[in-house]
């Protein structure tokens, strides 16, 4: 008989699990653009998906998308350490 799970989602629970990520975000790109990336990553010392979450609040915010309730979405506390945001 199949053990029931106490969450629902795979792998090992997060610290909050309500604050889970609905869907892991991937982009495509060619070798000179992931060049490109790599060297801000170094410059920066972030994470590629730290990379990808500054890219996302910058033009969410640029777009007029960041609300009050958004500005304090735990997705941004890593860029927030760092002062990118």
């Amino acid at each position: 008989m199949p053990r029931k799970k106490k969450y629902d989602y795979s792998g090992r629970p997060l610290k909050d699990p309500i604050q889970k990520v609905a869907r892991p975000i991937r982009a495509n790109v060619t070798i000179p653009v992931l060049e490109a990336i790599e060297e801000v990553e170094k410059e920066l010392g972030v994470s590629l998906s730290d990379f990808l979450r500054l890219a996302t609040f910058r033009l969410l915010d640029q777009q007029g998308k960041i609300y009050p309730d958004l500005i304090d979405d735990p997705t941004w506390d890593g860029l927030k350490q760092r002062g990118l945001v």
